[in-house]
């Protein structure tokens, strides 16, 4: 036992999670971090762990912590934002979603998380909230074979939102871009 460092559960962690044993991967995880918490990509390792186990509150204390210690990219508040996302979280998905439109200004990805955030956040869609994060999706996905799938999601909306405005016109228009896929 005296022999045993923060690296032997570090590692033995690692091989864990990649094999899919992410229960134990998470108790070795956390006692690496016990014994050295100035590793900071273990808590984006822990994070990834939860998140495989749909533990999304823990996922997303696990990068929070990453961030808080650690350099902040925009890959990491992504990360944190599906998390709360997927914990119901929508204001704080949003607010990391924030984040990575600033750091990442010309992925859709940011928008198009704040756009489905924001839809839950404004589920009647009184506001549109949603709405800009959509059009900006459209606007920046422009490999249409690539984002096929977003660009979908987002004309769905966008052409709905429209017909819940009794704004045909546009309603029409992005259904018949929704035909083209």
């Amino acid at each position: 036992p005296k022999k045993v460092i923060a690296s032997d559960y570090e590692y033995y962690g690692r091989l864990l999670a990649k094999t899919g044993n992410d229960s134990l991967a998470i108790e070795n995880l956390n006692t690496a971090l016990a014994m050295d918490s100035t590793e900071i990509e273990l808590y984006g390792d822990l994070g990834q762990s939860y998140y495989k186990k749909k533990k999304y509150k823990e996922a997303a204390a696990a990068y929070a912590s990453k961030l808080k210690k650690g350099k902040q990219t925009s890959a990491d508040f992504f990360l944190l934002g599906k998390a709360y996302y997927y914990d119901s979280a929508y204001y704080k998905a949003d607010t990391a979603f924030i984040k990575v439109t600033e750091l990442s200004p010309n992925s859709h990805l940011g928008f198009m998380w704040r756009g489905r955030a924001n839809s839950n956040i404004d589920s009647t869609e009184a506001k549109n909230m949603a709405k800009p994060f959509y059009e900006k999706t459209v606007e920046l996905a422009t490999d249409t074979v690539k984002y096929k799938k977003d660009l979908i999601e987002a004309y769905q909306f966008l052409g709905f939102n429209a017909v819940q405005n009794d704004d045909d016109a546009n309603a029409k228009m992005y259904f018949e871009k929704l035909l083209l896929y």
